[in-house]
């Protein structure tokens, strides 16, 4: 076949598509926006950031999501704190349903909990891992200690626990999580006053680096003019003596991913409180303020370890807790039943 029939059928073909191509385009072409138009809407649809359910740890000692767990359990988070301006461990709990929370006279008088009608020491406590019940007093938690400036979460379990956390959980347990650092460095801080000479100030400094996080915190409550006692139950020639408390809470927490399977971390914390208080004695309230100093360490370093896409996972740890307290009544009725500092 010669050349020019060549080139003339070439040029009908060509003719040809570009005519499809045009037809096909110019009849497509609404339907193709909109097409374009429901693909740009999922995309913002599914941009949106998904509620994860709430995931529980203590109950079960891994990460499940609360609707699957069988206890009652209450989770407060850092957000509610902030949101209700708690200040302290009592403040935050006394919200909970199933808790009664039992304060001895004027904030960092010796404060229990009690889960559904349980005693005081049925109840477990734990804070980052640390077993804080203490030995000397009952075995119990006095919660006045604690305040809330470093909290993170709270996660409480009523009911008995015997079969995680022994016979010390009859019942409940209260499981405290502290701040952890995370992104760029920031430094965090307040300062304020009010009545009965109130004055608190916290400040903090966390973050992360690489593999790496660590957050400090330093807190101090203080009230000093708090009447406790009313005024008909002095006795004559008494006088009347505001309670007085004074709370300064330092914590530490740090970390170490050394790898994607293996990490490390390690918490410090000591809190240190000062109190005056009217104790009574035969007669009614006593005429001179008594006084509570208390020291407590809680510290704990861990090896946490993950094999065989997280069918193994297990932490090791060790833990040290200290407590010292120091109680003089100046009150003659005290001397001398040998009531000395």
């Amino acid at each position: 076949m010669p050349r020019s029939v060549f080139a003339a059928a070439g040029s009908r073909c060509f003719a040809v598509l570009c005519c499809l191509f045009i037809s096909t385009s110019a009849s497509a072409d609404e339907p193709l926006t909109v097409q374009i138009a429901q693909s740009i809407q999922s995309a913002d649809t599914t941009s949106n950031p998904t509620e994860l359910p709430p995931v529980v740890v203590s109950a079960t000692l891994v990460p499940t999501p609360e609707k699957q767990i069988g206890s009652s359990v209450t989770v407060i988070t850092r957000d509610d704190i902030q949101a209700k301006q708690e200040r302290t461990l009592p403040d935050v709990l006394n919200d909970v349903p199933g808790l009664n929370v039992v304060q001895t006279g004027s904030p960092g008088g010796t404060t229990s909990v009690f889960i559904r009608g349980a005693n005081a020491n049925h109840t477990k406590v734990y804070v980052d891992g640390i077993d804080v019940s203490d030995p000397s007093g009952g075995n119990t938690f006095d919660f006045s200690q604690m305040l809330a400036s470093d909290i993170a979460r709270v996660e409480v379990l009523r009911g008995p626990q015997g079969g995680l956390y022994g016979s010390d959980a009859i019942g409940g347990v209260i499981d405290i999580t502290t701040k952890a650092g995370s992104g760029p460095p920031h430094v965090r801080g307040s300062l304020e006053g009010g009545s009965f000479s109130s004055f608190n100030q916290t400040a903090g400094l966390g973050g992360s680096l690489d593999r790496f996080s660590y957050d400090f915190d330093v807190a101090r409550y203080h009230t000093g003019d708090i009447k406790v006692t009313p005024p008909g139950l002095l006795v004559p020639g008494r006088s009347l003596n505001p309670d007085y408390d004074d709370n300064k809470t330092f914590s530490t927490k740090l970390g170490a991913k050394l790898t994607d399977d293996f990490d490390l971390g390690g918490v410090f914390r000591y809190v240190d409180t000062r109190l005056q208080s009217t104790s009574d004695d035969a007669l009614g309230p006593e005429g001179t303020a008594s006084n509570s100093i208390n020291h407590e360490v809680f510290t704990r370093a861990f090896a946490h370890l993950v094999l065989f896409d997280g069918y193994f996972d297990e932490t090791v740890g060790v833990s040290f807790t200290h407590y010292r307290r120091n109680f003089f009544d100046p009150n003659p009725a005290s001397l001398a039943f040998g009531n000395d500092p």
